[in-house]
């Protein structure tokens, strides 16, 4: 019984500290846009205009972070369920 309990505090604490994780990511990636988004903006009153090459190099960058954003998400979600399972057997198993 104390083997079980074990584990599955183990497995309450590993999702625990993927949802922590899953939060920091949040966090990091609003701030980041905000930044970027702080920095084009900037650039484009210093400059006094916009080409559109740049406006859509800006667009893709965007694009490529909000990507790699859902696939790390993604990756996590994974890596939980995986670690659920994985606990969940290990406690149906003792």
């Amino acid at each position: 019984m104390t083997g079980r309990l074990l584990l599955l505090s183990c497995c309450c604490c590993s999702v625990m500290i993927l949802v922590v994780v899953d939060i920091v990511v949040v966090v990091v990636v609003v701030v980041v846009v905000v930044v970027v988004l702080v920095v084009v903006l900037v650039v484009v009153v210093v400059a006094g205009s916009c080409s559109v090459r740049f406006l859509l190099f800006f667009w893709e960058l965007l694009w490529l972070l909000w990507l790699l954003w859902l696939l790390f998400l993604w990756l996590l979600l994974l890596l939980g369920v995986v670690l659920f399972d994985y606990c969940c057997c290990a406690v149906v198993l003792l």
